[in-house]
């Protein structure tokens, strides 16, 4: 999603996109060591998260890392928003309709 907005970043900004596997169905816990040994060690960082992977990037601001000095959330959410019988129709239907690049649970 953000291959375009990589493109147009100033020179100075080295962003470290971390991406999910793409065959493995891992919940938000089982992702978090992944996306942490992504983080620069030693340089300040902002982190810039998109739809679920909010909540990571929100575990990973709240355990306060020293270099971390901003977190962007952009069309994110902490709680899926589908609600209700809704919600139990979307979990049966999406994996037979949508091709998605992980399954998330939690």
């Amino acid at each position: 999603m953000f291959a375009g907005f990589v493109k147009v970043l100033p020179g100075w900004i080295q962003p470290e996109v971390a991406r999910y596997p793409s065959q493995e169905h891992l919940s938000l816990t089982d992702l978090l060591p992944s996306v942490r040994s992504s983080l620069p060690r030693s340089e300040p960082f902002v982190i810039l998260a998109e739809s679920y992977s909010t909540t990571i990037a929100i575990r990973l601001a709240a355990e306060a890392a020293p270099n971390l000095k901003a977190l962007v959330i952009c069309a994110g959410f902490i709680e899926s928003p589908i609600r209700g019988l809704f919600r139990v129709l979307v979990s049966l239907l999406a994996p037979k309709f949508l091709v998605s690049p992980a399954r998330i649970r939690d």
